[in-house]
């Protein structure tokens, strides 16, 4: 009856507003996480009796198009050239890894711990114990003379001692994509070629974090497949 009344919310509204991004207007995935906050919201309320009604059921959400660029080592290395110590290191240690910005920017100290580097990724809540190579222990060392006070509990802190925030380091990266001569590379294309470096060698998804090889497959792999010939 609610879903009847023209006072209420329905899935048109959201349609409507969805429609707005349908003809390529940047936005589009913001959109649709908008749109599921609501659904999210009133699933919360049905369950707890204070509705039947999700006005959010029927929406067409937008068809989101999957980010293919290829970010090669050439072009990470002039925009980590023009950065600060400390991103030029989240950079390199993303490179080897393929951790997202944000376990890079909260990575603490007492995480690294009897050889290794404990990750809960903050997006999935996955366990990651990465072993410290040579190189991933090189990343530390130089991290660990970064400035800033002696007694920060970050490996990348900033120069009090805190974590970057997200706002700093997406200024730090445009300014310095800007400074490097190169556009349309965002930090999350090094993730994304870490994980198509690993699927070279088989563990892409467990590299990557991933409990279905689907989505390492739809959302990462972004060169194409290394094939022999029979013969």
């Amino acid at each position: 009856a609610q879903a009847m009344m023209g006072e209420y919310l329905q899935p048109l509204d959201f349609t409507i507003y969805l429609d707005a991004f349908r003809t390529g207007e940047r936005g589009s995935t913001q959109a649709n996480h908008d749109v599921r906050l609501v659904s999210t919201m009133f699933s919360w309320a049905i369950a707890r009796g204070y509705t039947l009604f999700n006005p959010v059921s029927g929406a067409l959400y937008v068809s989101e198009k999957v980010r293919k660029v290829r970010l090669d080592d050439a072009t990470r290395e002039k925009i980590r050239a023009k950065v600060r110590p400390a991103l030029a290191l989240m950079i390199e240690l993303a490179a080897l890894t393929g951790m997202r910005k944000t376990d890079l920017r909260f990575l603490t100290c007492q995480q690294v711990v009897d050889g290794e580097i404990r990750v809960g990724q903050h997006k999935t809540g996955t366990a990651q114990d990465w072993e410290i190579t040579p190189a991933v222990q090189a990343v530390l060392d130089a991290a660990a003379k970064l400035p800033g006070p002696d007694c920060s509990m970050y490996v990348f802190p900033n120069r009090r001692g805190q974590p970057y925030t997200e706002s700093a380091l997406q200024t730090l990266w445009y300014r310095a994509r800007k400074a490097a001569g190169v556009s349309g590379y965002q930090f999350r294309d090094i993730r994304k070629r870490a994980i198509n470096e690993a699927r070279e060698r088989g563990d892409a998804t467990a590299f990557a974090g991933h409990k279905d090889p689907r989505t390492t497959h739809r959302n990462y792999f972004t060169e194409a497949a290394k094939v022999k010939p029979l013969r």
